[in-house]
């Protein structure tokens, strides 16, 4: 290697980075960190998520016939562990049954699930969702944040080997640590021996991370499925239809039990829960391969009859698939429960504040190069007349300028999504007002009873959102469901409703606003291909708006998610301790900026 890139290159390039781009990738890497534990700190702060663990089975359908009958609005999405994952059952957590409410909240509720006693819920957002999102994006989709945190592995990749291939006398000096001679000695043998015993951790972050990048551009290309089995296809609609018109769930025990007389070396973690009539329940979790996530073991299951219609084993995927699904385990260090993500958190630490390490040195070897430097530079020279400013700015190494500029950068991109973090992106896991949603009618069409809502801003035109909720009393089973507009001119638009079966949704498109005069009905095609219509009340409909343009003088915002006071003060600390660490390194980046200007009105 040395032949064909020499040391001085080597060391160009791994301080170029650490100098110009270690800033965010400090960020990064340091609120990864925190993630890799940040489902046992919620554990901490949160007493609703701790049971005692027993050797007994997990009643699944108690768990969900519990959170079913305490949020009868709210649609079910998942029922599964909420735990250490990878592990044996029998810790401390308890299950968590997902929903998401008529206020368009995701939100968990815990469960104890040997019993199915409901313990508490809560918001979606805790410790753990802020810093996924926060390291997997800055909760910025607008600037491309995913895209920019998984392109630095690119970089941790780059400045790890170059830092390896230079530091060649890594072997000899694999526990120099020397803490008597000075600050500047003691950080550069700890950045020596924080990039030797965490390099093969770092090759780690830095590949899967590599990978979260191209699966990124493969999203954003249509592409993706490429990484993933190919998909199961849909029950039949002729299927569905032998069912009868109100279609229930089978106990989500039956389910379990199914998939794993089906699948015996399955440990059952998760049941997801359709929300369409065509998709199936799956089951997934664990077959004894700690470096596979739980979705690639799948049992997927006729929802109303049990049968199970096909099995995905982990050792059947392709490499592709497989490797697909070992990168979540390999990045964030959940393929050996608790004590590998001590382990990752331990160095990730590491990681971290090897950048900053790095940055203290070069600021030290910088400034004395510079103080050198200018020293021969003959400042009453005639020919630089008052100009001696800008000849000692373009004597100032590239190195520094592009120090200085990418610092301010960075401190401006994380500016502008710290605000957003603050505005819109936490806003954006907590409930929209009740009153957002509210009721135009109820009404009874053949064998099926529902309600009729209107969204804000409840009118007539473009863009307005009509929901049908047919309780909890069954999935309606029909071939078609549509919104029916006829203008006074007898034409008709008919709009049909998609979505979940028990709470399709419809919005309204632009052709409504050039109608005028119109009535609106609520149009069911059975199975047996006959057709049931009621009519919308106008009435209430234009009451409901004229009292939501009283209640909203603009939009609906969604409110700040309710959660304990703990989990804000951990992350108002985690800020403020990766402000004052910046803040530190942008004086060192000024300081050295400005010192070639200040040596400028220096006499000779």
């Amino acid at each position: 290697m040395s032949k064909l890139i020499s040391k001085k290159t080597l060391f160009n390039i791994h301080g170029w980075l650490g100098i110009n781009l270690g800033m965010l990738l400090f960020v990064i890497c340091f609120s990864g960190t925190i993630a890799t534990l940040s489902n046992e700190i919620d554990w901490l702060l949160d007493s609703s998520l701790r049971i005692e663990p027993k050797d007994a089975p997990y009643d699944w359908e108690a768990m969900y016939q519990n959170v079913k009958a305490a949020f009868p609005d709210s649609r079910i999405t998942s029922v599964g562990e909420q735990k250490n994952p990878f592990t044996e059952v029998g810790d401390y957590f308890a299950a968590t049954v997902f929903i998401r409410t008529p206020q368009g909240q995701t939100r968990k509720v815990h469960v104890n699930p040997y019993s199915g006693e409901i313990l508490a819920h809560n918001s979606f957002f805790d410790i753990q969702r802020f810093f996924r999102n926060y390291h997997s994006f800055f909760f910025d989709q607008k600037l491309g944040g995913t895209l920019i945190v998984t392109f630095f592995s690119f970089f941790l990749l780059l400045s790890s080997l170059t830092g390896f291939l230079f530091y060649t006398a890594w072997l000899k000096n694999l526990f120099q640590l020397r803490w008597k001679k000075g600050l500047k000695v003691f950080f550069t043998d700890a950045h020596r021996q924080f990039g030797i015993w965490a390099l093969l951790f770092t090759l780690i972050i830095a590949i899967t991370g590599t990978f979260y990048f191209v699966e990124d551009i493969l999203g954003i290309t249509g592409k993706f499925k490429v990484l993933v089995p190919d998909p199961l296809e849909k029950i039949t609609q002729a299927e569905i239809s032998s069912f009868g018109d109100n279609l229930e769930f089978l106990s989500l025990n039956t389910y379990a039990k199914n998939a794993v007389q089906a699948f015996p070396e399955l440990r059952v973690e998760q049941i997801r829960i359709p929300s369409k009539l065509t998709d199936h329940v799956y089951v997934d979790g664990q077959d004894g391969n700690p470096f596979t996530r739980d979705r690639a073991n799948k049992v997927y299951l006729n929802p109303f009859s049990g049968e199970v219609v096909k099995i995905q084993k982990a050792a059947d995927l392709n490499t592709i698939e497989l490797v697909t699904d070992i990168v979540d385990p390999s990045h964030f260090g959940t393929f050996g429960g608790l004590t590998v993500k001590i382990i990752w958190f331990f160095f990730g630490l590491i990681l971290s504040f090897s950048i900053l390490t790095g940055t203290y040195i070069w600021y030290k070897k910088r400034t004395h190069r510079l103080i050198t430097k200018s020293e021969r530079i003959k400042f009453h020279n005639p020919k630089n007349g008052w100009n001696k400013v800008s000849v000692i700015f373009k004597n100032t190494p590239k190195t520094i300028k592009g120090a200085f500029l990418s610092t301010i950068l960075t401190l401006l991109y994380l500016t502008i999504t710290g605000a957003n973090i603050v505005t819109d992106g936490i806003k954006s896991l907590g409930p929209f007002p009740v009153e957002r949603l509210q009721t135009i009618q109820k009404d009874t069409l053949g064998p099926w009873k529902f309600s009729l809502l209107c969204e804000y801003p409840c009118t007539l035109k473009q863009g307005t959102k009509f929901h049908l909720d047919f309780g909890n009393s069954g999935l309606p089973n029909y071939a078609s469901l549509n919104l029916s507009v006829i203008s006074k001119n007898d034409s008709v638009l008919k709009i049909p409703f998609k979505g979940p079966a028990a709470k399709p949704l419809t919005t309204l498109p632009s052709k409504v606003d050039s109608l005028e005069d119109v009535t609106m009905n609520i149009e069911i095609t059975t199975n047996s291909k006959y057709t049931l219509t009621t009519l919308v009340n106008l009435r209430n409909l234009k009451e409901v708006t004229a009292d939501m343009a009283k209640r909203f003088t603009t939009e609906p915002e969604r409110a700040y998610p309710e959660v304990p006071k703990a989990i804000y003060i951990f992350i108002l600390a985690f800020f403020l301790i990766t402000l004052f660490i910046l803040l530190i390194w942008t004086y060192y980046i000024a300081k050295v900026t400005s010192l070639k200007y200040l040596l400028a009105l220096k006499s000779p």
